[in-house]
């Protein structure tokens, strides 16, 4: 009777396996990369260069990082005062692909109704705990220190150096198969081929090592123009056939136009923004010039007229353009950013959005 019970056993849980929802909550048997964090956690930035964001839990019980629930993991975050939580084990975040203002770029987000948030370029250095050479950060609970150093029981071997080092020849490409051994792929700086009208040069990334981009760099391109309005708002004119996105009814007021939304690399952007008095991280027109010059070594190249306003005009050589137009609560910001071998080819573009905006809103056009 025992064998016949057991057998019967065995016979039912092959027949009724054990339902989905019995499993740990944040269990995944593959590893999924993501740019947004599943219900119930939080992205945050990491002190781990190969993978700067994780998704960590947002249960207070796991809140420092301490006895973390199957699924997950511990990691070091970039935050001092903050530097352990609980993150999933099988989840990988990216930073998302957004278009965000000049100057700054797409960062993950914890709000679910938004895809990305954006972020100051530049803004601050990589943080987290600091340990000595040889040592690594663990928790300490209730410690006035959240974090002690211990001995590092990983040994890197050494290395023997080799009598025929691999060094990269001049005019070949690193390819993710060979980055790590040195080892020049069959792909040189000349094998891309490019269109009538451009040449290659190289776009610094080795991946993709080679863009193509218009072969008289110094002449500007012609481009027809279309009106967009915002009711109530504004006007202006921008180039027919460029993507136009329109987040004016969000906080902050933007509007960026591309002409390509889908090429990688430094993108050719227009922007206009409305920085007002009152609202979070404002800084008046003279801290924002202050900072352009500071942060991003902006140069003033004077004043113009722009919508009956005396705009002042910045910018960093060959790179970025920028109107600062002041209203009687604030500004308006009128920007333009492009690679160095575009920058002269669309700057057309960023004249007829100076000589074509007008503020709409009453009081402001005056």
């Amino acid at each position: 009777m025992r064998r016949v019970a057991a057998i019967g056993a065995i016979t039912c849980a092959l027949v009724f396996p054990p339902s989905v929802s019995a499993r740990p909550k944040f269990e995944r048997k593959l590893r999924e990369t993501v740019t947004k964090c599943p219900k119930d956690t939080k992205p945050v930035r990491t002190a781990d260069s190969r993978e700067p964001w994780a998704c960590a839990l947002t249960d207070e019980k796991y809140r420092e990082g301490i006895e973390c629930p199957r699924g997950s993991r511990v990691i070091t975050t970039s935050n001092t005062y903050d530097p352990f939580k609980c993150a999933l084990k099988d989840i990988r975040l990216l930073a998302p692909r957004g278009m965000c203002p000049p100057g700054e770029r797409a960062i993950p987000t914890s709000d679910p109704e938004k895809d990305y948030d954006c972020e100051k370029m530049g803004k601050g250095f990589r943080g987290g705990p600091r340990c000595p050479r040889g040592t690594r950060p663990v928790p300490t609970p209730e410690a006035l220190q959240p974090f002690s150093c211990i001995a590092d029981s990983f040994k890197p071997q050494p290395v023997e150096p080799t009598l025929d080092p691999a060094f990269q020849k001049k005019g070949t490409a690193l390819t993710p198969e060979n980055r790590l051994t040195g080892e020049p792929s069959h792909k040189t700086v000349r094998s891309k081929r490019c269109g009538k009208g451009t040449r290659p040069v190289d776009s610094g990334d080795p991946f993709d090592p080679i863009r193509c981009v218009p072969s008289q760099r110094a002449r500007p391109v012609r481009l027809h123009y279309t009106v967009y309005r915002i009711g109530g708002e504004m006007s202006f004119r921008y180039p027919k056939g460029w993507s136009l996105n329109d987040a004016w009814r969000k906080t902050p007021p933007s509007v960026l136009m591309m002409p390509d939304e889908s090429s990688d690399g430094r993108p050719v952007t227009l922007g206009i923004s409305r920085e007002r008095e009152g609202t979070p991280d404002y800084a008046d027109l003279k801290t924002r010039v202050w900072q352009e010059k500071d942060w991003h070594g902006a140069v003033e190249k004077g004043t113009a007229r722009v919508a009956g306003r005396e705009a002042v005009l910045l910018e960093v050589p060959s790179s970025a353009a920028m109107a600062l137009v002041p209203m009687k609560d604030g500004y308006y910001v009128l920007s333009y950013s492009a690679p160095s071998e575009l920058f002269v080819h669309f700057e057309p573009a960023y004249r007829t959005l100076l000589s074509s905006f007008k503020p709409l809103k009453t009081g402001e056009n005056k």
